[in-house]
């Protein structure tokens, strides 16, 4: 994949956005390393957009993430105001991009029937961070009770009148709707700000037999999908995760892994009992050396 190329909407949203940075309307703060250390190197300065965020990893355990980061107040007005504008140039969803979350969710669902060996069927379905709300939409197709959760309410608008209950809000607001089967978080976990915490809120959702699905981009992946680090980097992704990183942020979430693969797809469930595992040292300089040497501008 070449350089990202950006149409006019996207670089209006782009410079508006830098523009309330440099005003200080948008805010920044330290974003600490979920395991404690204060040793990080810094990978990028820059992401695909030529936003500038600075990018590093945790010398003590391995861990991606952006920091310093935008605190809560500005993630809550750039999800509303800038972030489908930059990110797919259109601040409505589009019929293709609904139909396209809709393949996406029967993928999900056959992953969740293979790994669990457990029929979808009639399940009660939450999805964070919905979007347009398709990925539902595929199961609602399969008879389940399906209900969602996004910011901005221009994409929400298009699964309402496709007939799904959604919700402008964080996952708070699917208390409402009682205990999930399942919960859905697609590509939706790298821009939590505090990941374990919202995690936490996440399994209170679940009901005791419940499974959490969940995919990222696979940082250890990106030269297959984005061709170099720097197109795959992108301003709303606080954490990069590779498999073992995404085990490490889910098992202090009190979640175990009982499916998953390094692309990375995994499924979850509550496990209080899971305890850490440090990584190896040989695996830091591992992921030191691969990021080094896959940064290309």
């Amino acid at each position: 994949m070449g350089k990202i190329v950006m149409n006019e909407e996207q670089v209006s949203s782009r410079n508006k956005f830098l523009k309330k940075i440099g005003k200080g309307e948008y805010k920044l703060v330290e974003n600490k390393c979920l395991c404690g250390g204060e040793r990080d190197l810094i990978i990028a300065d820059k992401d695909r957009y030529d936003i500038p965020v600075t990018t590093v990893m945790c010398m003590e355990c391995g861990l991606v993430r952006s920091n310093p980061y935008y605190d809560e107040k500005t993630l809550k007005s750039f999800y509303k105001n800038e972030y489908r504008q930059i990110y797919s140039g259109s601040k409505k969803a589009k019929d293709v991009f609904f139909e396209e979350q809709v393949m996406i969710g029967k993928k999900i669902i056959k992953y969740i029937e293979k790994s669990t060996k457990e029929l979808v069927d009639e399940k009660i379905v939450f999805e964070v961070g919905c979007g347009a709300g398709g990925i539902l939409k595929a199961f609602q197709n399969r008879r389940c009770q399906v209900f969602g959760c996004d910011f901005g309410n221009e994409y929400l608008q298009k699964g309402k009148k496709e007939g799904i209950e959604l919700v402008e809000g964080d996952s708070s607001v699917l208390r409402s709707f009682g205990k999930a089967d399942i919960v859905v978080l697609n590509h939706v976990l790298e821009h939590f700000l505090n990941p374990v915490t919202e995690l936490k809120k996440i399994s209170s959702l679940l009901k005791p037999s419940g499974i959490l699905y969940v995919a990222v981009p696979g940082l250890l992946h990106h030269r297959k999908s984005y061709g170099s680090l720097r197109w795959y980097l992108q301003n709303a992704h606080v954490y990069s995760f590779y498999l073992s990183s995404l085990e490490y942020v889910l098992n202090k979430a009190g979640f175990r892994k009982i499916s998953g693969s390094e692309k990375i797809k995994s499924i979850f469930v509550e496990d209080k009992s899971v305890r850490i595992k440090e990584r190896s040292v040989l695996q830091k300089v591992l992921i030191y050396l691969f990021l080094k040497l896959s940064y290309k501008l």
